[in-house]
């Protein structure tokens, strides 16, 4: 049976420490497991640099707005910064409690030479207590033996039939931004304190060059009708979207946002994307 991790979630944020939940359970992934377990204990761990995360003062709120998720995209060597808007998306008291929104389309030398800025602000904090962050990410390998398909000399085979799985047989931005992947795969923050939230996610050819391996354009975007075929570097169930959500103080989920990203090609298909 394929090895999918039992998903836990951190308090993160600023210099806040991160314990874990208690008790939550979200939707499965795989068809033998829960999506979500959060381990009791306390881990009493600042939020690590690589988590991609920071905290931003301010924001400003409509009448019926919960929360709304805004996407962006920096050229890796932009030294500027300059963020292009790409898509956003923002869930209302109205609308159903699960939102998939509209994919956002990103060429795809944009996305791949592009760092991916995302931000989250918590509008109506009376309807959000707690504040969940999910990133993307998938399983390449359940084999004893792995090495990517696109990797260079460099690249150790890992050993992805073992428990636990390594680091290494995954692909995604969970696995830089979650603190301790796969034992955690995602962070919760409290609007209270922290209504405006931002993540960095490192660049497809700079993940070529760290890791060894060219994930493409599969390391950002999550737009694979069925998931439950297996590919080259993919095992099948695997998958987890780009999920925010907001619970109530009982951590019962009240809405939530599944993003969907995509790249764009033109002529040719250039950087490897899931469709």
């Amino acid at each position: 049976m394929d090895k999918i991790p039992q998903r836990s979630i951190l308090k993160g944020g600023g210099l806040a420490t991160m314990k874990f939940l208690d008790s939550v359970i979200r939707q499965g992934v795989h068809a033998s497991m829960i999506l979500l377990v959060i381990s009791c204990g306390k881990l009493d761990t600042p939020l690590p640099e690589n988590s991609g995360a920071s905290i931003i003062p301010g924001g400003t709120s409509t009448a019926t707005e919960i929360f709304k998720v805004t996407v962006g995209t920096i050229y890796e060597s932009d030294t500027s910064n300059t963020v292009s808007a790409q898509g956003s998306c923002s869930i209302n008291s109205g609308d159903s409690p699960t939102k998939t929104c509209s994919t956002i389309t990103i060429p795809e030398g944009q996305l791949y030479f592009g760092k991916l800025r995302i931000n989250a602000t918590v509008t109506n904090k009376s309807k959000c207590a707690i504040f969940t962050f999910q990133p993307y990410y998938y399983q390449m390998s359940s084999s004893a033996d792995f090495k990517p398909s696109n990797f260079n000399s460099s690249f150790a085979a890992l050993d992805c039939s073992a428990s636990p799985i390594s680091i290494g047989c995954y692909s995604g931005p969970a696995t830089v931004i979650a603190p301790s992947f796969p034992i955690n795969t995602g962070i919760y923050y409290l609007p209270s304190t922290n209504p405006i939230l931002e993540w960095t996610v490192d660049s497809a050819n700079s993940i070529r060059q760290t890791k060894n391996f060219d994930p493409g354009n599969k390391w950002t975007t999550n737009l694979l009708a069925d998931r439950t075929i297996a590919q080259t570097d993919y095992i099948a169930n695997s998958m987890t979207d780009w999920q925010f959500t907001c619970d109530d103080i009982f951590s019962d989920e009240q809405y939530s946002i599944i993003l969907k990203i995509a790249d764009a090609d033109a002529s040719t298909d250039d950087h490897l994307d899931w469709e």
